[in-house]
């Protein structure tokens, strides 16, 4: 089979293509041979090979099992990159000037990179973007003027926001009818989140994680009701039923 990918994808400054630059930025190497597009979300190296409607081949890297990716010969396509502001490597990229579309660049670079995380010893849950220091200074100048986050700089190549502000993010780049996203990283907000949810909202979310322990790894559950770790699930098991999830299947064993 010919291997494909739309050369003139990025021509049209459309809600799909600032998506998928977004991406870009997070995992990208371009050439002047065309590009290899990397991340170790397998989502979003099939979602990006998706919309930019190529048939190569998603690759697995044999030195680290959970990166992966695809490559495409378009020498017009690295052009087009280019001039777009992509420089090599990621340490010299600044941030680009966006006329529009800024929640689906922002929501792209998530999807391929950016991470929740536990802060302040495990006691909260927040928001990290990982990237070099102007490439975040732009992205968080940005996120005060249209998501509302407070102005606290990125400290190195390292962007931090904490619960309310991750809030704010994630309230700005799931809003207007979101269409491209990765089910799986929008699943890890913690907004809402099982981590901080109220009793009752609590205690019906262990409801059912009761029913997927009888039946299920432990893991898969904290994973696929969104907690942010199996040592939140731990606790909010035990702050709702008084009991840890260790006695719990063995009373119904």
């Amino acid at each position: 089979m010919t291997k494909s990918i739309d050369e003139h994808f990025f021509e049209d400054e459309s809600r799909k293509s600032s998506y998928v630059l977004g991406a870009m930025y997070a995992g990208a190497m371009v050439n002047s041979r065309g590009l290899e597009f990397r991340s170790s979300e397998l989502g979003i190296v099939r979602l990006v090979r998706k919309l930019m409607k190529g048939n190569q081949r998603i690759l697995s890297d044999p030195r680290d099992k959970k990166s992966y990716c695809f490559r495409a010969t378009s020498p017009y396509l690295g052009a087009s990159l280019y001039m777009l502001g992509f420089a090599q490597p990621k340490s010299q990229r600044d941030f680009p000037r966006l006329e529009q579309n800024h929640s689906d660049f922002v929501r792209g670079f998530y999807d391929a990179d950016a991470a929740m995380v536990q802060l302040s010893k495990g006691k909260s849950t927040g928001l990290r973007f990982t990237y070099n220091n102007r490439f975040l200074s732009g992205l968080h100048d940005l996120l005060v003027d249209y998501a509302g986050v407070q102005r606290h700089p990125p400290k190195g190549n390292v962007l931090e926001y904490g619960y309310r502000d991750a809030k704010k993010v994630h309230d700005f780049i799931y809003a207007n009818h979101a269409r491209f996203f990765v089910k799986k990283k929008k699943g890890k907000w913690h907004l809402g989140h099982p981590d901080n949810l109220p009793g009752s909202e609590r205690d019906k979310r262990i409801e059912r994680a009761k029913k997927l322990l009888l039946r299920k790894p432990t893991a898969f559950i904290a994973d696929s009701l969104g907690y942010s770790s199996l040592r939140a699930l731990y606790r909010a098991f035990k702050d709702s039923t008084g009991m840890t999830i260790q006695d719990y299947r063995l009373l119904q064993s």
